[in-house]
């Protein structure tokens, strides 16, 4: 009688176990928003792994519920899987719009698994939230006049500002500057600027239409100087600073933020694209120091920056890389044996 009761339970046991399986009782969810912030208006994506699935994947719908802190309201919004699942797991992501007139704040998020057969949640977690803020201003469009700056020469810059709002925007401040950050004083000790950052109004008092745009055109906003060094002067960090008589050549971002009048309210901020910095007459680096000579090395371990056309000279430094490398291969094996 004993054995036999015995034997029942390990089948019971065993149908137990086999229905945890079946329902997911061993599932697990990982992930969180693709990003820490989204502006109103815009999507907000979402992706979670789920591991420990049993048997067949499309047999769970996976759903992320959001919801603004604080308040009762969620929104469900289901997920789609985007990669043929491995063995017990998939990956599900899912765009939410967030609404125009979505209140700012922290949203919280939150996954649920269901079970499609059994018609009943089989996992869930709480992820990382977001949150939601409002942009009034975006610089759609920043350009410099070239990439190649030597020691002196003006940098100018063309700005496009786009008002995001259906309301009138006034009295706003568009800087240039050499590191320009909303935590960094503009000011060093006393009431005189920092020259180090080399801040210089390209417009005041600015005012932008409701949807409008307004391009301020290519002007002069800074001199090529070298930076690293200052940097870590203003910032406190970065490359210690350079004593070279003739500094070498270096790679510099230069950032364009809008201010309010009063310099109290940050709109936006955006970075240039790299741009090189070096004396008049400079050899561009030997990208093969360190390397032994073979034929392929001793084509032209090091180019002459100055002898490539005005043209080239404008071009972005990928695409410079690119046609430096073209260049190279044209070469031809006659030059190998230099």
């Amino acid at each position: 009688m004993l054995s036999r009761n015995l034997f029942l339970l390990v089948l019971i046991a065993a149908f137990l176990s086999t229905c945890r399986a079946a329902l997911g009782g061993e599932i697990s969810i990982e992930g969180a928003p693709a990003d820490s912030g989204y502006n109103v208006g815009s999507v907000a994506t979402i992706r979670a792994t789920v591991k420990g699935i049993a048997g067949d994947v499309s047999r769970y719908a996976v759903f992320a519920e959001i919801q603004y802190a604080g308040t009762t309201s969620t929104t469900s919004v289901q997920m789609d899987r985007v990669a043929e699942p491995r063995q017990g797991e998939a990956q599900y992501e899912v765009g939410w719009p967030i609404p125009a007139e979505a209140p700012t704040g922290l949203y919280t998020v939150a996954v649920r698994v269901q079970d499609r057969t059994a018609h009943r949640s089989v996992a869930g977690k709480a992820l990382r939230g977001f949150a939601a803020y409002k942009k009034l201003i975006q610089i759609s469009r920043l350009t410099l006049d070239k990439t190649f700056y030597n020691l002196g020469e003006p940098i100018q810059c063309q700005v496009t500002l786009e008002n995001l709002t259906d309301a009138e925007l006034k009295n706003l401040r568009v800087e240039f500057s050499n590191a320009n950050y909303p935590w960094i004083s503009l000011y060093s000790g006393e009431a005189s600027a920092n020259p180090d950052l080399a801040l210089k109004v390209l417009r005041d008092h600015l005012t932008l239409a409701a949807r409008g745009t307004a391009t301020i055109p290519m002007m002069s906003a800074g001199i090529a100087t070298p930076l690293q060094g200052k940097q870590k002067e203003v910032m406190g960090i970065g490359s210690p600073e350079r004593h070279e008589k003739t500094p070498p050549p270096e790679v510099d971002t230069y950032t364009v933020a809008v201010w309010n009048a009063e310099r109290t309210i940050l709109y936006d901020m955006q970075f240039t694209t790299p741009a090189m910095v070096r004396p008049r007459n400079a050899i561009s680096p030997n990208l093969t120091a360190g390397i032994t000579r073979t034929p392929i090395t001793r084509i032209s371990t090091s180019l002459n920056i100055a002898a490539f056309t005005r043209q080239d000279r404008s071009l972005p430094l990928s695409r410079w890389i690119t046609r430096a490398r073209s260049t190279v291969r044209e070469s031809g094996p006659e030059s190998w044996a230099r």
